[in-house]
């Protein structure tokens, strides 16, 4: 565990969590990460993004992960979520399994997002906002651009093949430290 903990010393994590991210979960973190990152009105604006990014990359996890256990009758995601703090920006960044078959799509939808600019982002968002909600899906389909309007930066994906079927994927943005 000192191991463990050195390693996240030396990489500025400030903020880590494995497991799975229900409803009482996600409340939890939040609550501790307002604590983390409350600095006074000038930080005001960074804390907001962290926070709004943080609920986004959780909410995924929560919603897509392939890893699922039941809490309180409700199925849900389980993964990993961190926030490092670095010099001149924080990085926040989510990792959990995914089914190979949603790769695809997901990944497509990341890469467009990345080549938007900020009018094309605003104009996206507010497309999939009025589209009708796909049979099936569990989310609006909103969370990734808002994760890429928030942060003012390009969604990284790394992905990590397990077997045949699954696939563990890394999701991570950059939040300039104004």
């Amino acid at each position: 565990l000192f191991e463990h903990y050195q390693i996240m010393e030396e990489q500025n994590i400030v903020l880590s969590f494995k497991g799975e991210i229900s409803n009482k979960t996600l409340v939890s973190l939040a609550e501790m990460l307002k604590k983390l990152f409350f600095m006074g009105d000038k930080r005001d604006r960074i804390t907001k993004k962290l926070f709004s990014i943080f609920i986004e990359f959780s909410q995924n996890i929560s919603l897509y992960s392939a890893r699922k256990v039941v809490i309180d009758r409700k199925e849900v995601g389980t993964g990993v979520i961190l926030i490092e703090r670095n010099k001149g920006f924080y990085r926040v960044n989510s990792g959990n399994l995914i089914e190979n078959s949603a790769l695809d799509p997901l990944v497509n939808k990341i890469r467009h997002i990345n080549q938007l600019d900020k009018s094309g982002l605003k104009k996206f968002y507010n497309e999939c906002l009025k589209s009708p909600r796909e049979a099936g899906k569990k989310g609006g389909g909103i969370g990734l651009i808002l994760i890429a309007r928030k942060s003012e930066n390009p969604i990284d994906i790394k992905l990590n093949p397990v077997d045949k079927d699954l696939t563990f994927i890394e999701l991570s943005t950059k939040i300039m430290d104004e």
